[in-house]
């Protein structure tokens, strides 16, 4: 390929990229924000939100919350259940088979909500 080609193909790419982007712009600059007005439906009684910052276990959170959730619906009480003692549990698991399958296993950050039960031990209540 001589220079030629090169530049028309450079040219090309630029005037597609910019083709690209305009209407996108143009979208941008008609749409109007409206708040939107929404009424619940059903107000489902639920613990407290809380902050999982940068653990990169998002599904401890979610999985716990919803365990908690389902025990406050069935009358049972509020609980406090700790997502990391999941996680502890978790991650010896996942280092166990990083170890086995000679790191061809997952062994960083994130997972599965199914990996929160490996831990259901005792002891994860506060």
């Amino acid at each position: 390929m001589n220079w030629r080609n090169l530049l028309k193909l450079k040219v090309f790419f630029l005037a597609l990229f910019v083709v690209a982007l305009s209407p996108t712009k143009l979208m941008a600059q008609e749409e109007e924000k409206t708040p939107i007005d929404l009424e619940p439906i059903k107000i489902i009684e639920t613990t407290p939100v809380k902050s999982q910052d940068r653990t990169g276990t998002c599904w401890s959170f979610a999985t716990t919350s919803f365990i908690e959730t389902e025990l406050f619906r069935m009358g049972k009480g509020e609980y406090n259940i700790s997502e990391m003692f999941f996680v502890r549990y978790a991650y010896e698991k996942k280092a166990d088979l990083y170890i086995r399958y000679h790191g061809a296993a997952n062994f960083g950050p994130g997972g599965v909500g199914w990996g929160c039960p490996l831990g259901l031990g005792g002891g994860a209540v506060n």
